[in-house]
Order: C-alpha cells, then structure tokens, then sequence
C-alpha cells in the first residue's frame, strides 16, 4: 500500500468572499494536509487527475477545497 500526499486550502463558503474584501487577498482560508492510502501505484498522473478530483468535490458544511497540489 502507498500513501498519496496532497496539501490544499480549506475554505468556508460562508465567510470566504468577505474575507477576501477585507484581507485584498485571493484565497483566504486554513492549509490543511491530505493523505490517504491507496492500492494503485502513485504516478504523476495519477496525483494531479486525484487533486483535481478532490478540487471538484461538492462543499461539505460550507467547506471545501482549493489549490490542491501533490507532495512528492
């Protein structure tokens, strides 16, 4: 078994626009690390088609992800 290793913003729907206006950034919210154990061999492909898959998610109360990128 490997471990597939992602670092991502979590962002709340709620308070993510007026953050933004205060703060003038783009992306406002907590870095949270994901990782979780897979059975397939972890390629190139396979981690970036993994984070767009977890980018695609629907918000689960409110939260949801943002700028997910693979660790090597």
């Amino acid at each position: 078994m490997a471990i597939a290793r992602f670092i991502a913003t979590q962002c709340d729907t709620r308070f993510e626009r007026p953050m933004q206006v205060v703060s003038g950034c783009g992306s406002v919210g907590i870095a949270v690390n994901i990782s979780y154990e897979t059975d397939q061999e972890i390629t190139l492909e396979y981690l970036l088609r993994m984070a767009k898959e977890i980018e695609s998610l629907p918000p689960v109360n409110h939260k949801h992800f943002k700028n997910v990128k693979p660790i090597y």
